[in-house]
């Protein structure tokens, strides 16, 4: 209670209002922290690939023939939906698929042989789209496939965190006090992180009440860190290596292809034994 009572002292204090003993005591309930991370600072969005390509005029890259089987769904699935008009698009699969199976190799074989055909001209026609294009064209293109596959990464990635219950950071001192900021005076942050005095007022307050969010920072950032690090043994021994920091990866001696940790202790052990 009286840390809590402190921190609301000083930002009534650094914004003019005038404490009052109920209202700390009583009324306040926010808290010190809140579990958002946020970013205080604006970034100017990078220009990417896909909006380079626009004025590049690219022409549409040839679409890959359908597999057989698919080739055959596609021509199948009518039937099935004439005949069941409200039927879900998994059973439409389910009896696409069973019909498939239930057919003979010879009814299979004229849907093999069109495939054949359309791999033959899409081999033609996709090695004269090539040669069409100009190496700025063609960078642009390598350009995209990588953004698309850094995405890719990306959303893997925070998934895997959010699904073994990553550690959050702390908030920094300043981000505390902003945050107290608008629990009192009920302005929206947005609002509060436009405002060019905010870190003024922050760099205003005494360096006593500045060093009491530090310390709450400290403490919660030990903790980080102690969490972190047990997250990140348990990424190891699951050979999510990609998720660890280098630094711990060294100070573990983790540095491994991507199998079990665990299966790797055990092939040493026995090696050891012999």
């Amino acid at each position: 209670m009286a840390a809590k009572t402190f921190f609301t002292g000083v930002l009534l204090k650094s914004f003019n209002f005038t404490p009052n003993k109920v209202l700390l005591n009583n009324s306040y309930r926010a808290p010190l922290v809140n579990t958002a991370v946020l970013n205080l600072r604006s970034h100017a969005s990078a220009v990417t690939a896909t909006e380079k390509l626009k004025g590049l005029n690219i022409p549409d890259k040839p679409k890959r023939p359908l597999s057989p089987y698919l080739r055959f769904v596609e021509n199948y699935k009518h039937s099935v939906l004439k005949e069941n008009p409200d039927i879900k698009i998994t059973e439409v699969v389910k009896k696409c698929a069973e019909k498939w199976n239930s057919m003979s190799e010879e009814e299979k074989q004229k849907y093999k042989e069109n495939y054949k055909i359309e791999s033959e001209k899409y081999s033609q026609t996709i090695s004269d789209y090539n040669k069409s294009l100009t190496n700025e064209q063609i960078q642009a293109l390598k350009e995209i496939a990588l953004e698309k596959k850094t995405k890719k990464q990306k959303r893997k990635m925070k998934k895997l965190c959010k699904d073994t219950n990553k550690p959050k950071r702390p908030l920094l001192p300043l981000t505390m006090y902003m945050m107290e900021v608008c629990q009192m005076s009920n302005i929206p942050l947005k609002e509060l992180m436009k405002d060019p005095d905010i870190r003024k007022k922050w760099e205003s307050l005494p360096e006593s009440d500045r060093k009491r969010y530090e310390e709450v920072y400290q403490r919660k950032k030990a903790k980080y860190d102690q969490d972190l690090l047990e997250w990140e043994k348990i990424m190891i021994e699951d050979g999510h290596q990609n998720a660890v920091r280098q630094r711990t990866l060294k100070e573990t001696n983790s540095y491994l292809p991507p199998v079990r940790l665990s299966l790797y202790k055990n092939i040493v052990s026995e090696m050891q034994r012999i």
